[in-house]
């Protein structure tokens, strides 16, 4: 996520947020078929963040989520919706 905003001195600063997003099942399958690095996509899912110390003694934490759902984001795409078929033979 990129956030874009006025500093005190006027100058606009950029910061960048990176989530690890986890998808497991169908979910992983469909959108490792569907959308490529750099695509711009809406996750909702159960978000956590963990913190460890790493080898030199360093504290370290990211934040992760594990998704329910996820598509491509419209805001500045289009998109096409196939329907997969179901394993369950629906």
């Amino acid at each position: 996520m990129n956030k874009r905003r006025k500093g005190k001195d006027g100058e606009y600063e950029e910061s960048t947020s990176f989530f690890d997003v986890q998808a497991y099942g169908t979910l992983a399958e469909n959108l490792a078929n569907s959308v490529t690095k750099g695509n711009r996509i809406v996750v909702t899912g159960e978000i956590e963040q963990r913190s460890w110390d790493d080898k030199e003694g360093n504290k370290r934490s990211t934040v992760e989520i594990t998704a329910f759902e996820a598509g491509p984001s419209l805001r500045w795409a289009t998109a096409e919706v196939t329907r997969t078929p179901s394993k369950a033979g629906f």
